[in-house]
């Protein structure tokens, strides 16, 4: 499970990098199902971070990681 999440993040980095940000695993807990990814570089502060995550990172990885229910971001 773990390494799907990671997989998943690492794929989904190359477009937080292209513009000076990042993100890295923090913690899945298999209980609540909640995804804790904590975010670095330019994405620190950006004020297009939260539609960024909303409506693209978060909705990918709901999608590709069917087993996870929430992300958030630290």
């Amino acid at each position: 499970m773990i390494k799907k999440i990671k997989k998943v993040i690492n794929d989904l980095r190359v477009y937080l990098e292209n513009d000076g940000g990042d993100m890295e695993y923090v913690d899945y807990d298999k209980k609540s199902k909640i995804l804790k990814i904590k975010v670095k570089g330019a994405c620190v502060g950006c004020v297009n971070f939260d539609d960024t995550f909303e409506n693209g990172i978060k909705q990918i990885i709901l999608e590709k990681l069917s087993f996870v229910k929430e992300v958030e971001f630290i």
